[in-house]
This record gives structure tokens, sequence and C-alpha cells, in this order.
């Protein structure tokens, strides 16, 4: 069987081009194409909520954390090593409520006042239109003051409502193709987007912008976790479908682009060597 036929037959499309070619076409500007009209976009925005509501939920106020570490950036950045947040560099360990609202609010908190052409406040990212299409939702097993479980964060309210209470690290670790994240991590941020209010107003492109936005929070809680001495891993690698079920998202008006998990960092070797000599 030659090469060519081999190709065929592990490739997931055999059409003449690949969906990343279709949408990466698709989702280009054309100078004149018609995008919704600022005065549309300003009643739609108001109409939408900044955040999901999850009232019938327990609600966890967070609290009271300095909006910025001391840490100097050039530090943090250097602390987001690209191995050091390995599931086996990651020990199970517990970080304050404090801690975890400070990795929040860093993330995708509110950072001011909206321009007065939008009623949505700022957050600690960019968002195209102000339209903010991104949800947080967290895994919570080690944080002191808080119960195990699932929580959603909602920024403008500065609070988590607990979703679901209970160890959920044996229903995560299947969706992720390294389990052990799940059983070390201490939080787990799972970055979740509802398309549809990018794409009201930008069309296909509003999908890129939602893509763009979840790699600016990813950033961000990479950066704070670093600046608070933490381990911190990206997790691109994990089965959609799978950890969509355990938060309970429907897959496609709201789904996961993005997993963070953060934890304590496991002491290294050489340093667990270096004590044992002492």
């Amino acid at each position: 069987m030659s090469s060519s036929s081999w190709e065929s037959i592990a490739s997931a499309w055999n059409g003449d081009d690949s969906p990343w070619e279709l949408f990466h076409e698709n989702s280009k500007a054309a100078q004149h194409e018609p995008f919704m009209s600022d005065a549309v976009a300003e009643s739609y925005a108001r109409q939408m909520p900044e955040s999901l509501v999850f009232d019938a939920y327990p609600e966890v106020k967070l609290p009271e954390t300095p909006l910025f570490v001391g840490t100097p950036l050039t530090d943090a950045i250097a602390n987001r090593a690209p191995d050091a947040g390995m599931a086996p560099g990651m020990a199970p360990g517990s970080i304050p409520l404090g801690t975890a609202a400070a990795l929040l609010r860093h993330a995708y908190g509110i950072a001011g006042g909206g321009p007065d052409a939008t009623p949505r406040r700022r957050r600690t990212v960019h968002s195209e239109g102000s339209l903010f299409p991104l949800e947080i939702f967290v895994y919570s097993s080690r944080v002191a003051g808080l119960a195990t479980g699932i929580y959603h964060f909602d920024p403008p309210a500065d609070r988590l409502r607990f979703l679901r209470s209970g160890d959920q690290s044996q229903k995560l670790a299947p969706g992720l193709l390294d389990g052990r994240v799940a059983q070390n991590a201490t939080l787990m941020v799972f970055i979740a987007a509802m398309p549809e209010r990018s794409v009201v107003r930008y069309g296909d492109r509003g999908y890129r912008f939602a893509l763009m936005e979840a790699g600016a929070v990813v950033q961000n809680l990479n950066l704070t976790a670093g600046a608070l001495g933490l381990a911190c891993q990206n997790v691109g690698e994990f089965f959609d479908r799978r950890i969509d079920e355990v938060l309970s998202l429907d897959g496609l008006t709201i789904s996961t682009l993005y997993v963070v998990a953060i934890g304590k960092p496991a002491e290294s070797e050489a340093a667990r060597a270096g004590r044992d000599i002492k």
C-alpha cells in the first residue's frame, strides 16, 4: 500500500480542506464586512448579563486581597518555567482561600468601570467589544476555607457559587491526557466560552476573539501563580466532551477551551537530597 493511502486512512478528514483551514479562511475579516453597528451592539450588551447566573446555589464571598501582588514581572515570568508545572512537579498541598481569590481576580476579575460607550465593566484582560465571552469554573480540592467541589466564579459580584460538592478527581482524570493532574492539583481552573456573545457581533471572527481572550486569561493565571510561588500547568490536552460533562456544560452554547492546574511545587530530587544530607 502506498504511503499516500496510509495517510488517507490515518486522516480523520478526507475532504479537500482541513477543518482548521476552513475555519481560518472563514474567520478572516474583510474590509467591508457588515459587523453589527455600535448602537445595536450596545443594546445587545445591556441585555446580556455580565456573567452566568447561579442564584439557586450557595454563595461564597471572596476575602479581600490586594489586586496586585508585589513580585516583579520578570521574576513572575521566570518562575513560570516551561517544565516547572508538570504534574510530577506538583505536590498535593493546601493554599488559603485568599490566594485562590487573588488567582481568580488577576485572571478575569473586574478591573474598573467600562468606557462610556459600553455598560460592561473592564476586566483584567482585553475583550473585543467588551463582550467577555468567557466563564470561569473552578475545582477546589485543597483550598483552606473552601469545601471540595466545583464552583463558578462570578467576577462582577466577586464571588463563587458552589455547584457540586465532593471529590471530583476520579471524574476529571479520564478527561485529561495526564490524569495525575487532577490528583495533584490544589485548584483547577476551567476557562469556558459562550461563543455567541462574540459571534453575534463579529461573525465567525468572534470565535477567534474568544480563543485569544482565553489565552490572555491563562497567561494572567501563569504570572500570578509564578508571583505567588505556586506550580502551574496549562492543560490543552484534554477530552472536551468528558470535561464538559463533568462541568455540566452542553458543549456547544458553552464549552471548555482551556484548563489550568495550580498547586504547591514539588520538592526537587536535588533539594530533597541536600535536605536529607543535612
